[in-house]
């Protein structure tokens, strides 16, 4: 059963798609583009909503919108997922730090993410081509829509050992996610790193 935040994803989708389908009545050249790329057989003259949906679906990697509903049982949302954290963070009594986490906490350490893979980018053998087809496109959806991908995790860490053996209290957030049918079997990323004494 899709729970209130799944509900409240594809309800924002539906209402993309009804916008989507207004410019494109009215002519708007953007929308119109993302209809010849993602819906070549459409009609300018008798588009329908289920028209605009399937582009949605298909600029969102799906073949059709009940593929991308039904996907969307598989997922949550950021909102979601942060809810999940704060839960853990009041019952280990570490309340303080949930200001420091939100959905543009997330999304900022997404974006400096994928800017340094631009700078740094890797040749195709050293995971260039896993970043491209599997990573960016489930974070992309976490930026653009926030949407949670089923197979990415918020995990958090109360200490953090250095490379001398020293131990420090604070907190640690990374995203982790698990591509076990893919050429790697996982990614990680930072999202928020504090450590009381790491570098005084």
């Amino acid at each position: 059963m899709i729970g209130p935040m799944h509900n409240g994803c594809l309800e924002h989708l539906r209402k993309e798609a009804k916008c989507l389908l207004k410019a494109a009545r009215q002519g708007d050249v953007t929308a119109l583009a993302r209809f010849t790329a993602h819906h070549p057989h459409f009609h300018p003259n008798s588009l329908r909503l289920v028209d605009a949906q399937l582009v949605i679906a298909r600029e969102l990697g799906y073949a059709s919108w009940p593929k991308l509903k039904a996907a969307q049982q598989q997922q949550g949302t950021l909102a979601g997922e942060l809810a999940r954290v704060y839960r853990k963070l009041e019952m280990e009594g570490k309340a303080q730090f949930i200001p420091l986490l939100t959905s543009e906490t997330v999304k900022n350490a997404i974006r400096k993410g994928r800017e340094s893979y631009l700078i740094t980018r890797p040749d195709p053998d050293r995971g260039a081509t896993y970043l491209e087809q599997v990573v960016w496109p489930s974070l992309t959806t976490i930026i653009e829509r926030e949407i949670w991908p089923a197979t990415c995790e918020l995990d958090v860490a109360y200490t953090q050992t250095d490379e001398h053996g020293v131990c420090y209290d604070g907190i640690g957030v990374s995203l982790e996610m698990v591509t076990s049918q893919a050429a790697f079997r996982g990614f990680s990323l930072a999202i928020l790193d504090l450590w009381y004494g790491r570098f005084s």
